[in-house]
């Protein structure tokens, strides 16, 4: 819970409230990883790399797992 206030007080500090809200998105998508046990640098590249392809349904965090990182790879 430390690092959730820490962060809080933080994003008063962000510039503006756009980017505050972006930096609230990615710490819950990198404290989520951690939930998990995913490499959040891993994960963030996949999302970030597979965004824009319509075609293809991105995985949730409780679906990433080593099998499918070498199947992305």
């Amino acid at each position: 819970m430390r690092p959730v206030a820490l962060s809080r007080k933080n994003y008063l500090f962000a510039g503006s409230e756009r980017a505050g809200e972006a930096a609230a998105i990615y710490y819950s998508l990198i404290e989520s990883c951690k939930l998990n046990q995913v490499n959040p640098l891993t994960y963030m590249t996949y999302l970030l790399s597979n965004a824009r392809n319509k075609a293809m349904t991105l995985l949730m965090l409780h679906e990433f797992n080593q099998t499918n990182i070498t199947q992305i790879e």
